[in-house]
């Protein structure tokens, strides 16, 4: 008797469990299609070719086993998107055009005819695509999607190397939407292109107002943002528009000071200075260059804190930084450019002291009758110079630090009133 109740226990947990997953699955399809979809969302939205494949599963998991649910729409239309986002634009709009069968609202026609008119333009269909923009232009009175169509008519124009209605279709996008980063980095690049570096700056800096409200999704944008501006500043310092090289590194230098853009950034600006003979700048954007996380101008740096000191006459501390660029970055261009000005200096040493020496004979003898002076012959002069250079060797007036010291040595801190004629504007 036990046994037989423990049997029929069995039996109604059994068919208790089966009717809650045939209620799951067949009396209530429409959650478990709302289920399906929220997690692919959640794949669509990390955006990795990974992450979408995932989306796609379960989006065309609900078109195939629940296509009579309302909820099957919404399933075609991210399946659309995420085939989009892997960069298969047949199937992005083989389902966009299927989703144009269903009786859909007006809303979500506006967005179908634009998804398909972006990708007919991506597909070489420009003409098609472009008016397919217009007409949904005409319709549209939504201000986020009339902006989102318009920069993209920007990026057709950009393609074609149309600048000007390139600039002009991405002004209206933002004037339409002034949130829409997207066609505010657009605008900046096409202004670049035009050589409007002022205008590009500035559009940059509205951008970078927003930087604290930045939400995760837009973190790849900011990076873009980032690589841009400083790859224009980059590009200007090469060029010697140095006055506008300096704008975009600035805003590297303010905005973005953790980067390892921000590494080359503050050495390129540095430079500017020292080109200037603004040598107070250049030492102080040198010394942050030494002291940041990232070593990739560390060398360059250090040479031209030497440099500074040379150009300031003061050639024991420039001696000191050049033999320490050798000890710390040895095999590198920047210690043997550090040896040849260190010889640089021994040499103008060497013929200080030989001058002192002449002067000093010189005066000690001269005759009192200066017409019966015996000159000597040039072959003699020379001849005594050289066994001065090899009786007298200069030595430097610095320490030379061995290299497991360095660590352990405090850094001569640059000048901060060098001369004035020294200093640039």
């Amino acid at each position: 008797m036990k046994n037989l109740f423990m049997l029929t226990g069995f039996l109604v947990i059994g068919t208790s469990l089966g009717f809650f997953t045939i209620n799951r699955e067949y009396l209530n399809p429409s959650k478990t299609a709302k289920a399906m979809i929220t997690k692919g969302k959640i794949y669509l939205e990390q955006s990795s070719k990974e992450a979408c494949e995932k989306a796609v599963e379960k989006f065309s998991s609900v078109v195939s086993n629940y296509s009579k649910t309302p909820e099957v729409k919404e399933a075609i239309y991210y399946l659309g998107e995420a085939y989009e986002k892997m960069g298969n634009t047949g199937l992005a709009l083989k389902n966009y055009m299927k989703l144009k069968e269903y009786k859909i609202s007006p809303e979500m026609s506006e967005k179908i005819n634009f998804k398909i008119a972006k990708i007919k333009i991506l597909q070489s269909y420009a003409d098609e695509g472009v008016s397919g923009f217009m007409n949904l232009l005409r319709k549209s009175k939504d201000s986020a999607m009339r902006s989102e169509i318009y920069n993209e008519l920007g990026k057709y124009y950009a393609k074609k190397r149309e600048l000007h209605e390139a600039e002009k279709h991405f002004k209206i996008a933002i004037k339409e939407n002034g949130s829409f980063r997207e066609a505010q980095l657009n605008l900046a690049d096409i202004l670049v292109k035009s050589e409007k570096y002022k205008e590009a700056y500035i559009v940059y800096n509205n951008y970078l107002e927003f930087y604290s409200d930045i939400d995760n999704e837009d973190k790849e944008l900011l990076k873009q943002f980032r690589i841009n501006i400083f790859n224009t500043g980059k590009n200007l310092y090469i060029e010697r528009k140095y006055d506008h090289a300096l704008d975009f590194l600035s805003v590297i230098n303010k905005h973005f000071s953790n980067t390892r853009e921000n590494e080359e950034s503050l050495y390129y600006s540095s430079d500017i200075h020292f080109k200037r003979k603004n040598f107070e700048k250049a030492g102080a954007g040198f010394e942050a260059v030494l002291k940041n996380e990232y070593h990739e101008k560390d060398a360059a740096a250090m040479l031209k804190q030497g440099e500074i000191y040379f150009q300031l006459k003061n050639f024991t501390k420039a001696a000191s930084l050049f033999n320490r660029t050798q000890k710390l970055f040895p095999s590198t261009q920047e210690a043997q450019a550090a040896k040849e000005w260190e010889d640089e200096i021994r040499r103008m040493m060497l013929d200080e002291k030989r001058l002192s020496k002449t002067q000093t004979q010189s005066i000690g003898d001269f005759p009192a009758n200066e017409k019966n002076t015996d000159k000597k012959t040039d072959k003699e002069n020379r001849s005594q110079t050289k066994k001065q250079t090899q009786s007298d060797p200069v030595e430097l007036e610095y320490t030379i630090i061995p290299a497991d010291e360095y660590d352990t040595i405090e850094e001569p801190s640059l000048v901060t009133n060098p001369k004035k004629d020294l200093i640039g504007p």
